[in-house]
């Protein structure tokens, strides 16, 4: 038996630009121009997480393009992306990790 979903996937696609030479990036929609994001290191999974909190599917599609392309330089779906971040060190990286969100209630105290 075939299971066919009646749901529709929407796209959605970014812009990540350069904001400076410590690897921060600006995220924009690139249909309409709209910021999504004023400055962060990891665009792709950042975006993912903003656009999913504002109601887009898990199985939406998000495509991350570099200023200027005409091509996607990353796709996939939104939930994959809002469930990683990047992780690079002296011995690994940049390679995909899971997310985990910053404790704002702990103060190092």
């Amino acid at each position: 038996m075939t299971m066919h979903s009646n749901t529709a996937t929407s796209a959605h696609r970014i812009v990540v630009q350069p904001l400076d030479r410590y690897g921060r990036y600006r995220v924009t929609d690139r249909d309409t121009g709209r910021e999504w994001i004023a400055a962060t290191r990891i665009p792709t999974c950042a975006a993912a997480r903003v656009l999913q909190n504002l109601g887009a599917a898990p199985n939406d599609r998000l495509e991350m393009y570099r200023e200027g392309r005409e091509r996607p330089d990353l796709f996939g779906p939104i939930g994959w992306f809002a469930a990683r971040t990047v992780v690079e060190n002296e011995r690994t990286g940049p390679v995909f990790a899971k997310y985990r969100p910053f404790d704002r209630t702990h103060t190092g105290a």
